[in-house]
């Protein structure tokens, strides 16, 4: 990143009419096409000390805005972090809660199961006891039936 790239950057912090943006981006051309010329021209000749440290210092500088790039990534990152932890631990909490209860309706879904053989016993001896008791009444209703008959048959005698 050169300095006129960061001071484009930093630039935009200050309120310029248009006029003074259309100056500037068209001086920037300006010394853009001169550079590219310039470069085209010392293609041939050989480079002097000052030549590479400056090189040297574009380098840096290109590293430092790259640099500079991942750090606002990594703030932007940072910034929505906590948002994202808070969403997770709402999400866990809710999470949890379902499972709480689940787990409760299944503990009252086995205590339903364990009690089924007793009541399943209990209800089968009510059974046989209705089933006992209807039979003995249908007994007893028959043997007055037959005494009955056995007594009209008497009597017609």
């Amino acid at each position: 990143m050169g300095l006129r790239s960061f001071f484009s950057r930093t630039g935009r912090l200050w309120p310029l009419s248009k006029s003074q943006r259309a100056a500037g981006t068209e001086q920037s051309r300006q010394e853009q096409s001169a550079v590219s010329d310039a470069q085209v021209l010392a293609a041939g000749v050989p480079r002097s000390s000052k030549e590479q440290s400056l090189e040297r210092l574009e380098r840096i500088e290109n590293g430092f805005g790259n640099m500079v790039g991942h750090l606002e990534g990594i703030n932007k990152h940072l910034q929505s972090f906590p948002e994202f932890v808070e969403n997770q631990k709402h999400l866990t909490e809710q999470l949890l809660e379902h499972i709480r209860s689940t787990s409760a309706k299944d503990r009252r879904l086995i205590e339903a199961i364990e009690r089924l053989p007793e009541e399943t016993a209990r209800q089968n001896k009510r059974l046989m006891y209705v089933i006992s008791a209807v039979m003995g009444f249908v007994a007893l209703v028959f043997i007055l039936l037959v005494g009955l008959v056995i007594y009209i048959g008497y009597i017609r005698q």
